[in-house]
């Protein structure tokens, strides 16, 4: 881990919010963290089924772990546990 890197955002959500509507929160987030000057280098989550949509809903594969957002490769590591 590169000694700039820190963990920035959490998503806190009471009960269930679908896969599909955490596409856009994802995508407005990386959008403002661009804004501010900040490099985003991977996205996790935990075990959640709505994590599992939303990885699905990108594109998320073994042959294919990264999400394009403004120019840069991002990549999504689903089922983590942090």
């Amino acid at each position: 881990m590169n000694i700039g890197s820190k963990l920035l955002l959490l998503f806190l959500v009471d009960g269930t919010l679908r896969g599909i509507k955490l596409m856009p929160l994802v995508k407005e987030c990386l959008s403002k963290l661009k804004e501010c000057g900040l490099q985003v280098a991977a996205i996790t989550s935990d075990q959640g089924s709505n994590f599992a949509c939303l990885a699905n809903e990108l594109g998320i594969s073994a042959d294919h772990p990264y999400i394009t957002h403004g120019g840069e490769e991002i990549i999504v590591m689903p089922n983590l546990h942090i």
